[in-house]
Order: structure tokens, then C-alpha cells, then sequence
């Protein structure tokens, strides 16, 4: 009968295979927790990005504040971000924009002395209308994709003012339930700043509020929507760029420049390094022995503490050492190599690399950059069609408050059209809104100069238009101002070579009164 006891050498030969197949199990399953943890990461990284089940946008809150705030910094930190993102200000807005309403007061009310009386307000200007805010506006599209415009409405004057609202307290929005695109209401989450006046003491509480959209204005409205109060007296007007596929909230421009810049800055740098580390080795050391080798490194070390400079000293070693200095040939590594990750952040941003990086770099350079000019001139005027529109509906809600209002400063019919109020000025008034972006020409003024005169001589154009040309020419600021001095009150132009004879004749030849021209109380 066979023994079938087992030895210790046995029972270790037997269990060898099942060990190692434990070993490997307990290797794949630390491998898939690895990987489970390394997903987990990856999504909680990238939640902003996906689209949930059940939620109105494409980006949770969460994200798209942590994408704005990277933004913010990237543009402050990042040299491209930087550069591409005040190239793109600079496009749309560096030549300013005149908008006025065509209705100038010679024939029945003055509409445009309303709208730019808004324009003019002083805290009007300083969040809205002047070149700083503007500049700033134009940044939180590009670090954002939005931006969120309040319109607080005295309801006895008529009198607009116009507010921003950070983008990050807009939550939600009300629309009609049979068309998404009809917006009622727009919700507002903010942490206020409490004072008690009588001790001087701050505080801070969670508010609701619930703004409507510019132009909602129903036959009933309610005081609060779900028990949250509603400012009828201050209507929102969004400004979106980027929006992703079912929308409604925008994307900053610099967003798809950011993961370039962020390659193109790390390369930079370790390329630095490797240039500093290359600078800082001078001499390799060869020897037949470690101890050999040891030694004459320790000697080149001592020498260059003792002298105090880093390179430059000689070291005493055995026949068999041999000390040679290092040869910068082989270090192919140059600057250019990040062009790739520029040029991604110039196509990005829709701006020349040339202009990105403030040096061609490539033969023909003035020709590429006049050639890449034109696309990017395209792509702000498209932009400046985004602002046009939005000052096309700000001043028709100016206009229309001024006549809404019981002491507005206009007269006109009001007529509902469901949930809208529809303005009608008299006959005589027009409410046409004009909003000219100067042309990004590099004609000589000389030229240009040139061309008006020449169109002055041989089509007759109206003295006023003329003058507007040469003003724009010049790059001359607040010519409707300039136009009001130098027309008179039914919007004449006055010749500065004529007398005062001269125009109180051609106003009493227009059945004016010629005494007016003399006489200011007349």
C-alpha cells in the first residue's frame, strides 16, 4: 500500500503554485482599487464637465465656478492666457463704440438726449458704459462666458440704472412651460452683508431673489414667486457666449487655451532648468574605480567652496583618472519645441500666433500676420455683433421706461401684446438705435483725410455727416456732444465762419424765431 504521507518539502512544492496564485490575485485586485480610486478621481475631477440626468445645463454650478475661478488666475498668471485674452479686449473694444439713437429733437422730442443721459450717469459709466468697464466686461466673457446685467428702474421717473450681477449667484431661471425659450424669472443666491447701524457691526445671510427677464412684464405680477420676492423694478438681461448644445449658461473663451498653456508653461520651465543644470556642469570625471572617481570629486567640491565660485577648479587624481570638460552638443533640446502648444492656445483664443507671441519666428512674417489678420478681425466683429444687440435692447427699455413712466421725460402709446409692452413714440420721433464700431483700418489719416474732402466736393454730403467722418477719422471721443455744440436747437448745423446775421436769417427763412440766436431766454 502506497504511503501517502507528506513531507515538508513536499507540502511546500505543493503550495508554491497556489501562492503565487494568490500573490497575483492579491496583485490584481490592489491593481483594480488602484484604478477604482484613480476613476473616482478622475470624475470628481471632471464633474463639471459631464452632463447629469435630470438637470437643465450641460456644467453643474460646482464646475463652472472652479472653471471660472482657473480662468481668473490663468489670466492673471499665465502669460499666453494673459497676452491672447488682451489681444481679444483690445480687438473688440481698443477703438471704442459710439451708440446713440437717430432721433436727435429737430423734429418733435429729443429721444437720444434720454439714452444718453443714461449713458452718461455717472454710476452708469463706472459699471457699464466707460472704457474700464467695458474692458472688464469683455474679461468675465472670456474667463466665464457670461455675464448677468440688472436694470434698477425709478417707477415714478422712469430713470434706468444698470447693475452687475455676479454670474456665480444666477442658479436657476423660470421659463414658459410651453416654450423654453420665453424666460420669465432669473434666480439669484447670494450671501449679503448685514449692518447694524447702531453698533457698527457686520454680518452676513443667505438671500432668494427672482429678477425678470428684460421685457417681461405680465398683466399680473405676482409679489414673490415660491414665497421669494421679485424685483419687478430691476429686469435682467444675460449676455452668453460658448453656449454648449441645450444651454442656456455660457463657456469663457480661455477655457479651451488653458490645458495648452499649462503644457506650453511646465515645458518653459523645465527647459530652464535643463539649460541652468547644463550651465552649472563643466567637467566629467572618468576613472577605473569608483574610490578614484570619489576622490576626485571630492576634491573639485572642496576646491570650489574654498574658492567660492562655482566652476573653474582643478583637482589632483591618480594616473587612471582622467577629467575632460562636457560637451553641450548633444542638448537638442531648444526653445522652439513649444511652439506647437502656443500655436494651440493662439487657435484657442482666435488670434494670430504671430501677435501671440509678439515674435513671427517664420520667414514672410508681415505677410503671415496681415494674412492671419483678417480672420481675427472677423471673429471680434462678431463679437461686437453680440454687444450690439445687447445695447439694442438696453436702450430700447430706457426709451421705453422714459415713456412708461407717469413723469418720464417722453410721450408715447403703450399697447400689451401678452406678456409684452409694446412703445410707440409720435409721429416724427425715431427710436432707431445706432451703434458704430470704428473700421480696423491702417489707411494714412492723410488719406483718409483725402477721401472725405473729396466726397465733400463731389456728392454734397450734409455738413453733419461730414464732420462725424472727420471726427471718427481722428479718433475724436463724445461726438454727439461735439455735434450739440455746433448745431443748433432744431439740429442745424451752424457754420463757425458765419455771423450771427447769418444764422438768425436762415432760422427766421425757416419760420424759427431769429432772436433765439442772440438771445439764450428767447
Amino acid at each position: 500500500m502506497p504511503d501517502w504521507t507528506l513531507t515538508e518539502a513536499d507540502e511546500t512544492a505543493a503550495l508554491a503554485p497556489l501562492q503565487e496564485q494568490l500573490a497575483a490575485e492579491q496583485q490584481m485586485v490592489w491593481l483594480l482599487k488602484e484604478s477604482y480610486a484613480d476613476l473616482e478621481n478622475l470624475y470628481r475631477d471632471d464633474l463639471g464637465w459631464k452632463k447629469l440626468g435630470g438637470e437643465s445645463t450641460a456644467f453643474t454650478a460646482e464646475g463652472r465656478n472652479r472653471m471660472a475661478a482657473l480662468a481668473d488666475l490663468s489670466a492673471t498668471g499665465n502669460a499666453l492666457i494673459k497676452r491672447g485674452l488682451n489681444l481679444r479686449i483690445a480687438y473688440v473694444w481698443g477703438q471704442g463704440v459710439t451708440v446713440a439713437v437717430r432721433d436727435d429733437g429737430s423734429t418733435g422730442q429729443d429721444v437720444n438726449a434720454v439714452w444718453q443721459a443714461f449713458w452718461d450717469e455717472a454710476t452708469n459709466r463706472r459699471e457699464f458704459t466707460s472704457s474700464e468697464a467695458q474692458t472688464r466686461y469683455e474679461r468675465r466673457l472670456g474667463t466665464r462666458g457670461e455675464a448677468f446685467w440688472a436694470f434698477p428702474t425709478d417707477p415714478l421717473t422712469g430713470r434706468v440704472r444698470v447693475r452687475h450681477i455676479p454670474a456665480k449667484e444666477i442658479v436657476d431661471r423660470v421659463c414658459n412651460p410651453e416654450d423654453v425659450a420665453d424666460v420669465w424669472l432669473y434666480k439669484r443666491l447670494w450671501t449679503a452683508v448685514t449692518l447694524d447701524r447702531a453698533t457698527g457691526r457686520k454680518g452676513t445671510e443667505q438671500r432668494i431673489t427672482y429678477y425678470p427677464a428684460l421685457g417681461f412684464y405680465p398683466r399680473q405680477r405676482a409679489q414673490s414667486w415660491d414665497g421669494t420676492e421679485i424685483r419687478w423694478d430691476a429686469p435682467m438681461r444675460p449676455v452668453t457666449v460658448n453656449c454648449p448644445d441645450e444651454d442656456w449658461r455660457g463657456v469663457g473663451d480661455v477655457l479651451a487655451a488653458m490645458p495648452w498653456a499649462k503644457m506650453d508653461k511646465e515645458f518653459l520651465e523645465d527647459l530652464a532648468v535643463y539649460m541652468r543644470a547644463l550651465t552649472r556642469i563643466l567637467g566629467q570625471i572618468t576613472a577605473k574605480s569608483g574610490r578614484a572617481a570619489s576622490a576626485a570629486a571630492a576634491a573639485v567640491n572642496a576646491a570650489n567652496v574654498a574658492g567660492g565660485t562655482p566652476a573653474g577648479a582643478w583637482a589632483a587624481t591618480d594616473a587612471g583618472t582622467t577629467m575632460s570638460m562636457v560637451s553641450k552638443s548633444g542638448a537638442q533640446i531648444d526653445g522652439e519645441t513649444h511652439r506647437p502648444f502656443a500655436t494651440m492656445v493662439a487657435a484657442a483664443l482666435e488670434v494670430p500666433l504671430t501677435m501671440l507671441l509678439g515674435d513671427p519666428g517664420v520667414s514672410g512674417s508681415r505677410a503671415t500676420a496681415e494674412t492671419l489678420d483678417q480672420p481675427t478681425e472677423l471673429m471680434a466683429r462678431l463679437r461686437q455683433e453680440v454687444h450690439a444687440e445687447f445695447f439694442r435692447d438696453v436702450a430700447g427699455y430706457v426709451i421705453d421706461m422714459a415713456v412708461v413712466a407717469p413723469r418720464g421725460s417722453l410721450r408715447g402709446s403703450v399697447v400689451r401684446d401678452g406678456d409684452r409692452l409694446v412703445v410707440t413714440l409720435p409721429e416724427g420721433d425715431d427710436r432707431t438705435v445706432d451703434i458704430d464700431w470704428p473700421e480696423f483700418d491702417s489707411t494714412p489719416l492723410k488719406d483718409l483725410v483725402a477721401a472725405i474732402a473729396e466726397a465733400d466736393a463731389t456728392e454734397k454730403v450734409p455738413p453733419v455727416e461730414i464732420f462725424k467722418l472727420f471726427a471718427r477719422a481722428f479718433g475724436l471721443d463724445d461726438i454727439d456732444d461735439l455735434i450739440d455744440a455746433m448745431t443748433d436747437e432744431d439740429g442745424n448745423w451752424i457754420d463757425p465762419a458765419a455771423s450771427a446775421g447769418d444764422v438768425a436769417a436762415q432760422r427766421f427763412r425757416r419760420g424759427g424765431d431769429p432772436a433765439g440766436v442772440t438771445d439764450p431766454e428767447a
